[in-house]
C-alpha cells in the first residue's frame, strides 16, 4: 500500500466519520468537506512521490512534512495550523506539489 492509499481507506464508506475525522482534521478545518479535510493527504503524497524520484524537497515542502510530523506524531498542532492560517491570509495555498489544495 502507498501514502495515498491510506486515504482511500479513510474515506471508503463510513470509516472517514466513525474512525478517522477526529484525529486526521486540521483544527479550523472542522467545516470543510471530507476530501478538503484530507487533502493534506494529496499534498503530502506528492511530496513523497517528488522525493522518490528527485531525492530532493524544497526548504517549504520539508516545513510542511515537518509539520505534518509534529501534528500527527507530536499532537503539536501549532506548525500545521500556522501555514493554514498564512495561507487562508494570503488567500493562496501552501506551497506543495498538490497544487496548494488547501485555501
Amino acid at each position: 500500500m502507498n501514502l495515498i492509499h491510506y486515504r482511500e481507506v479513510m474515506l471508503h464508506a463510513n470509516h472517514w466519520s466513525t474512525l478517522f475525522q477526529k484525529k486526521f482534521t486540521i483544527k479550523g478545518h472542522e467545516s470543510l468537506t471530507k476530501d478538503k479535510k484530507t487533502g493534506w493527504l494529496v499534498d503530502l503524497n506528492k511530496i513523497r512521490n517528488n522525493a522518490d524520484h528527485e531525492y530532493s524537497v524544497s526548504k517549504e515542502e520539508h516545513d510542511y512534512v515537518a509539520a505534518i510530523h509534529d501534528w500527527l506524531v507530536l499532537d503539536d498542532s501549532e506548525a500545521i495550523e500556522k501555514l493554514q492560517a498564512e495561507a487562508t491570509e494570503d488567500e493562496k495555498t501552501v506551497d506543495t506539489p498538490a497544487n496548494k489544495s488547501y485555501k
